[in-house]
């Protein structure tokens, strides 16, 4: 006699299956049938309540929770249910068989003809009054029809308590003690039993380790805590509440459930906003997974068949959050995502987009019902992010400079994790240097200044870089707003640029009025009329085409969107310069009168422009604070009732 080792029934010597359990004898109690027979008995069940109710013969559709499991299952099954896998042509061979059972598909998601039936036979043996069994983990990839024909489409079951329990006792004749922990059971898969069949003591550590090490990628343990994320604002408070629901439903709330909570979010920002670093903090804060996902380089017609597989995983995650990269992709094909929702695997959805264009289906109630905005942060909230950054490493910077760091920091730092990046190249610039991290450090990675061995610049091209970007300084430092917010001044080439000039956004002043458009359109014709000036209309460069663009899209909002327009047009509309003589016309005008007032005034200041110049040969770049200190210095020259201004 041969005892079962799943078992332990008393088979005769030489057979290879268990008469009573089925399993291979010859191998170990885990194995891939064993498993699968384990399965397929919560499926029998199912089958056998819903044949009672039903009546009649039919098309079943079980979907299969576990990729790679269907043909084992299927067999499983077969030999449970006393189906066959295979069709079969004689009467006889029929007669023995309750149903059929079959899982392979072709590559155009159509049956594979040598070995399974294709639709037609499928109702002829329905009609011949036998059960028919498809097993697929993706049941989208069948056809319409046979979704259609189905009378039931029932899902194998997760890993419950319940089920757990008896998988222990029955292949590692190990029973539970009442008090342990199992909530986790719920994501187990068969391949956590297969590799732990050989495990001699309690294998519960065991199988959780095995879990927790495939599930790591999915729950953000090293994400930042949301106090953390500054420039989120109103997002990070609505994030605080939904955690703290998500929490107390997974610890057994009895007033809460899934459903209570938004299932549909939208952060809008562009790249590098720290979009995908807030998805992570609001997993971790809520204790739930997060899986991410990206269309942007999908076409339309892939968008629903990636989603479908997207979603799949997710509700084998749940509770889950799908994060959702769009880009600018169509949403129009992504409203199935919140209206499949079910509370026993909640998937709630954060859709990450760059532009606020969003179908009006999906902004509604139980689809996305929260958007928010995400702002590039300003230099007072870049000072909380520095400030734990910079203390991780030891850096001590003064309340002045760390003024500073944060103007330097606005328009060039979006995100968290840019901001990181800069404290760690400055820290490696200052180890090289074997000297503590300075702002110096700091500013140069926030301009990802080059090193001085790629500098070939010849010396008097770099002078005139100087003048011209002393032009815009200077323009900068005679207006009020510019000598506040002034940061940072190079002629180290980089990338397509032979220097440049920085300044923060007026975190106390906003609001931009007449003349401070008008400021900013000087500002930047300041480069230009320095070079007018320092090499005469006949050495201005082909520099300053930004210059000129930017300027010229100031001063047509100006005239059509801000209420500014000629003879005080309030009309608001779009420009379009190419189709518009007079618009162009009087945006010319503008322009023309403003580079005069921009010449004039640096003629009148020229003593200014050539002390920063000065001062920029000999260090390649100076600060906002260094360019203040050289126009007090020049003001100071100047006599009491001169205004440099006017």
């Amino acid at each position: 006699m041969s005892a079962c080792q799943l078992c332990g029934y008393e088979n005769r010597s030489g057979v290879i299956y268990c008469r009573k359990c089925k399993s291979a004898i010859a191998e170990p109690a885990i194995t891939r049938k064993t498993l699968a027979l384990h399965l397929a008995d919560e499926i029998t069940e199912l089958y056998k309540q819903h044949q009672k109710v039903s009546g009649k013969p039919g098309l079943y559709l079980i979907e299969s929770r576990f990729p790679n499991f269907d043909r084992e299952f299927s067999d499983a099954l077969s030999e449970l249910l006393n189906f066959s896998c295979r069709l079969l042509e004689s009467k006889v061979s029929q007669d023995k068989y309750q149903g059929y059972i079959f899982s392979e598909l072709s590559e155009k998601n159509e049956f594979d003809n040598k070995t399974s039936p294709d639709f037609g036979q499928i109702i002829s043996l329905i009609t011949q009054g036998k059960d028919v069994f498809i097993v697929q983990n993706n049941l989208e990839s069948i056809n319409k029809y046979y979704r259609d024909t189905a009378i039931s489409v029932i899902t194998i079951p997760r890993f419950t308590e319940e089920s757990l329990e008896k998988a222990c006792k029955i292949f590692y004749n190990h029973h539970i003690k009442d008090e342990q922990d199992l909530s986790w059971s719920r994501f187990l898969v068969p391949e956590d039993f297969l590799i732990n069949a050989k495990v001699k003591d309690s294998p519960l550590p065991h199988i959780l380790d095995s879990l927790e090490h495939r599930l790591a990628q999915y729950q953000c343990k090293d994400a930042r805590n949301l106090e953390e994320l500054y420039a989120f604002g109103e997002a990070r408070d609505w994030a605080y509440d939904w955690s703290k629901d998500a929490r107390e439903i997974l610890a057994g709330s009895k007033t809460l459930k899934w459903g209570d909570l938004e299932r549909g979010i939208l952060l809008v920002g562009k790249h590098g906003m720290g979009k995908l670093d807030f998805a992570k903090s609001l997993a971790k804060a809520s204790g739930v997974h997060l899986l991410e996902c990206s269309i942007e380089d999908l076409t339309a017609s892939d968008i629903k068949d990636y989603f479908m597989a997207q979603l799949k995983e997710a509700k084998a995650l749940s509770p889950c959050i799908l994060y959702v990269h769009t880009g600018t992709s169509a949403l129009d094909l992504t409203p199935f995502l919140f209206d499949s929702f079910n509370e026993d695997e909640p998937v709630f959805i954060l859709l990450a987009r760059n532009k606020r264009v969003i179908p009006d289906n999906l902004l509604r109630a139980k689809r996305i019902e929260r958007v928010f905005q995400i702002p590039y942060p300003t230099a007072r909230i870049l000072k909380d992010v520095y400030q734990p950054l910079l203390k991780a490493v030891d850096c001590e910077l003064s309340q002045l400079e760390m003024d500073q760091l944060a103007n330097s920091s606005q328009g060039y730092v979006g995100s968290l994790a840019r901001a990181e990046q800069i404290v760690r190249s400055a820290k490696r610039q200052a180890r090289r240097k074997n000297l503590p991290i300075s702002l110096a450090d700091l500013i140069d990675q926030i301009y990802e200044v080059p090193s001085k061995s790629v500098r070939t610049l010849p010396l008097d091209k770099i002078r005139d870089t100087a003048f011209h970007e002393a032009g815009h300084a200077a323009m900068m430092l005679l207006t009020n707003r510019g000598l506040k917010n002034i940061t940072y001044l190079s002629v180290v080439p980089k990338d397509d640029y032979l220097g440049f000039t920085s300044y923060a956004f007026d975190e106390d002043d906003p609001d931009e009025t007449r003349n401070n458009l008008l400021e900013t359109i000087r500002v930047k014709l300041g480069g230009r009329a320095a070079e007018e000036i320092h090499m005469g209309i006949d050495g201005i460069s082909t520099g300053p085409s930004s210059d000129l663009e930017s300027a010229t899209r100031v001063a047509s909002y100006m005239l059509t969107s801000f209420g500014f327009g000629i003879n005080d047009s309030l009309v608001s509309w779009e420009p379009d310069l190419s189709r518009n003589d007079e618009l162009r016309n009087q945006i010319d005008d503008v322009l023309k009168a403003e580079y005069k007032a921009t010449v004039d005034t640096l003629k009148k200041n020229w003593k200014l422009v050539e002390n920063l110049v000065e001062a920029v040969m000999k260090s390649e770049e100076i600060t906002g604070n260094e360019m203040r200190q050289i126009y007090q210095a020049y003001l100071s020259t100047l006599p009491q009732l001169e205004n440099p201004k006017e």
